[in-house]
């Protein structure tokens, strides 16, 4: 009876479909979007590693800066 029940929603069920967010994601790395690397401005990242007590151990500067020079031509 349970495994009848459980089998008629699942036949019933629509098929979820993910293609707007896919598309929504896609579009944040087409030129221009937020994530593409070549409109960004450029900026720095700064990593930094603690140990238990809270005293730093590390700390990593990354410089990301766009370079017109190093561009390859996107198809």
């Amino acid at each position: 009876m349970k495994f009848s029940a459980v089998a008629a929603c699942l036949l019933c069920a629509t098929p979820v479909c993910a293609d707007d967010c896919a598309n929504t994601i896609a579009a944040l790395y087409d030129d221009g979007g937020a994530m593409d690397p070549f409109s960004r401005v450029p900026h720095v990242q700064t990593v930094s590693r603690f140990d238990s007590e809270g005293v730093s151990k590390e700390r990593h500067e990354i410089s990301f800066a766009y370079d017109p020079a190093l561009t390859v031509p996107r198809p």
